[in-house]
């Protein structure tokens, strides 16, 4: 049988998977913007 999973560790893991979810928002909105040249990146031709 498991252990119950202590309430401070399902707060990290909470704060971390948010961490995560807003990391790749933020990744999917800077490939958006560089997909419609709203963002150049030197050295690339798109």
């Amino acid at each position: 049988m498991h252990k119950p999973v202590p309430e401070g560790e399902i707060k990290q893991l909470r704060a971390h998977r948010e961490m995560f979810e807003e990391a790749a928002r933020g990744l999917d909105y800077l490939k958006d913007a560089i997909e419609k040249g709203d963002i150049g990146l030197n050295g690339v031709i798109m």
